[in-house]
């Protein structure tokens, strides 16, 4: 079997979409059959940064084509000479033979004000194409009833393979040297609760600043401050005139962008994880901080309850109150967060890229 892997959204730094890709890749390297050669075209700007996929059996395609293209109703030329094409993410190119699609969520009908109107119109307007796909893939259950929604077809055309972790989230005895550095060069405070992801409407973090407000009125004294570590989105100033409103520019801090080498250093730093996400596919910082044995806050919605399971604490993400409830009890008690800690750990090992793999080249092969 010659199959093609777009690689367009990979990028090893990123979080989401180009994470799932990358790491699909890797392993995938490792489980293919002898007979089974795997292509992946990706742009010549992300090589630099996919020196992880130079190994036996993968073999790496420059593509120059503007990313617009795929929309077009005609397969490219170079798209030719495959049995098999995935695409793993969202709207796949005009393909002559089987075509595998990952859908990670339905985000951008359940919530279009959350995403640029382009975007929207445009996955809409392409719906027919993933519809026609040989099979569909997705990373939760919640995501295969929302798709099978969406789009009227049947749940049992959709298969569901769970996301994975990196080995490079794991607890780590974090050295003086390393601490001081990591605080130093991203300006982090003693004591914090850490949120990791993008910063934008949908991942509800003008309500968890308000959240932080009522906890910070309940414990006046507490020396806990908020890290928000993340790139922005869009739609972002909201967030940031609410944090001024409040006059909470000095406890809350806003790192920006965080390079991935770094970012299990912030989960072994952090109190815990507080991820008030309104809706997620699958939600990866969650299943990034409980490896990590870091205590997990978050929402009660979506696809959220099947990663975290018992481990963390479930909040309804549209009551403050609740959320700042949460915040309370797990900056209060050593001993639930130890609880928490250890419940994370266990239930983190359900999940993995090799699995995530596994069900993939299944997927292919059937």
């Amino acid at each position: 079997m010659n199959l093609l892997i777009d690689g367009d959204t990979m990028n090893t730094e990123s979080a989401g979409i180009g994470q799932y890709t990358y790491s699909l890749i890797r392993e995938l390297a490792s489980l293919r059959a002898a007979d089974e050669q795997i292509s992946v075209t990706i742009r010549p700007d992300l090589l630099d940064k996919a020196d992880g996929l130079n190994l036996p059996g993968i073999k790496l395609l420059p593509n120059y084509e503007h990313r617009i293209r795929k929309y077009l109703p005609y397969a490219p030329r170079w798209i030719s000479g495959f049995d098999l094409y995935h695409q793993p993410s969202f709207v796949p190119h005009v393909f002559p033979g089987r075509t595998i699609v990952t859908v990670h969520d339905m985000s951008y009908r359940v919530f279009p004000q959350y995403h640029p109107r382009y975007r929207v119109l445009l996955f809409t307007a392409f719906e027919n194409r993933i519809r026609s796909a040989d099979k569909i893939i997705t990373v939760s259950e919640y995501s295969r009833q929302e798709i099978a929604d969406w789009l009227k077809i049947p749940a049992e055309s959709i298969v569901v393979t769970y996301l994975g972790v990196g080995s490079q989230y794991r607890m780590l005895t974090v050295s003086d040297e390393k601490r001081c550095y990591i605080k130093s060069k991203y300006h982090l405070p003693e004591q914090f609760i850490l949120y990791v992801g993008t910063i934008e409407p949908r991942k509800n973090l003008k309500r968890l600043v308000e959240a932080y407000q009522l906890f910070r009125l309940e414990q006046p004294r507490s020396e806990l401050k908020l890290v928000l570590a993340g790139g922005k989105g869009w739609l972002y100033d909201d967030i940031f005139t609410r944090i001024k409103e409040l006059h909470l520019e000095q406890e809350i801090v806003v790192t920006g962008y965080v390079a991935s080498a770094d970012l299990p250093y912030f989960y072994n730093l952090a109190m815990a994880l507080v991820y008030p996400s309104l809706y997620e596919g699958f939600g990866l910082p969650l299943l990034e901080a409980m490896s990590c044995g870091t205590p997990v806050i978050s929402s009660k919605t979506s696809s959220i309850p099947e990663v975290v399971g018992e481990a963390g604490l479930l909040v309804d993400p549209y009551k403050a109150n609740e959320l700042a409830e949460a915040l309370y009890r797990v900056a209060s008690s050593v001993s639930l967060r130890e609880n928490m800690s250890i419940l994370g750990l266990e239930r983190a090992r359900q999940f993995s890229w090799k699995k995530c793999a596994q069900q993939t080249i299944q997927v292919y092969r059937s």
